[in-house]
């Protein structure tokens, strides 16, 4: 099987100068070289977590921070296995944040500028994703049912699909 060209996994209008937001050769690695199932997950990735923001905000908003905590979580590790790492970087902060508030700890840092941070980094890495001819392609399956006792089933399942919990389930 051939390699497609790079450059049509290149985010439009970007220049050399600039470093994609998402390293595609770095995910594809570590999907042990799996590019149809690499593009999968970034396709399933940018399908999923669109309002993965909006929701964040809503239970910060409505003073769910253990929701807002999961979420975050969730979106981390998601950003992690797509190798999207200013957003992954993002995410921890806010989840470490998050987590501090849950248990009290007086030294919590503030939450909004964190959530912010990760709301830009999030459009940032949709808006590259959009742009990436070849995610155009990639058919996202609809997920596998496993038992919720199979746990290696619900691994493979959402490993089937490029779903970042799959880093979760691991953890």
């Amino acid at each position: 099987m051939n390699k497609p060209d790079p450059a049509t996994l290149a985010p439009a209008g970007t220049g050399a100068t600039s470093a994609p937001l998402v390293d595609v050769e770095a995910g594809v690695e570590r999907l042990m070289g799996n590019r149809p199932v690499y593009l999968r997950a970034l396709a399933r990735f940018r399908l999923d977590y669109r309002s993965a923001g909006a929701a964040i905000r809503t239970a910060i908003d409505t003073g769910n921070p253990a929701l807002a905590q999961r979420l975050a979580h969730t979106l981390k590790g998601a950003a992690g296995l797509i190798e999207a790492r200013s957003l992954h970087a993002a995410a921890l902060a806010l989840d470490d944040a998050l987590r501090a508030a849950l248990s009290q700890d007086s030294a919590a840092p503030a939450i909004s500028p964190l959530f912010l941070r990760l709301d830009a980094e999030l459009a940032h890495v949709l808006r590259e994703l959009d742009t990436m001819t070849e995610l155009a392609e990639a058919a996202v399956p609809a997920p596998r049912h496993a038992r919720s006792d199979d746990t290696v089933g619900r691994l493979r399942a959402l490993l089937d699909i490029g779903d970042g919990e799959a880093v979760d389930l691991v953890e």
